[in-house]
């Protein structure tokens, strides 16, 4: 994981994409916050080039390894942080408040089963 950080004009989930696949941000597929068709159009990208991106909406188990796990705040915003098991790792945007809880998790997996090695090593 190679953290990259939220800029102005980019958004929490296309930093926490690219922090896990080691990428400038600007190389991840994104169509935006406002395409209602987001997720879909991103998935696309993603597969691409070799990735996909698996949606976990029930987290009564959180997932091993890392995972992107989007918090809805007290205000109704959502945000993405990158987590390792069950602990945040990276938040893009460096907020330093709670995140409110947890409404969906996303685990980038490979097209390719022997890409799995990319995902699992930690950073020490």
């Amino acid at each position: 994981m190679l953290p990259v950080a939220q800029r102005p004009g980019d958004n929490c989930l296309t930093a926490c994409l690219a922090s896990l696949l080691g990428l400038p941000i600007e190389d991840v597929p994104d169509p935006g916050p406002d395409d209602p068709w987001r997720l879909p159009r991103l998935r696309d990208g993603l597969r691409e080039r070799g990735w996909d991106l698996l949606v976990v909406d029930e987290l009564a188990t959180r997932p091993a390894g890392y995972w992107i796990a989007c918090h809805t705040d007290d205000r109704g915003r959502t945000h993405a942080v990158v987590w390792a098991d069950d602990n945040p790792l990276w938040d893009p945007g460096q907020r330093s408040h709670d995140y409110g809880p947890v409404t969906t998790g996303l685990v980038l997996a490979p097209l390719d089963p022997g890409g799995c090695l990319v995902l699992t090593e930690r950073a020490s």
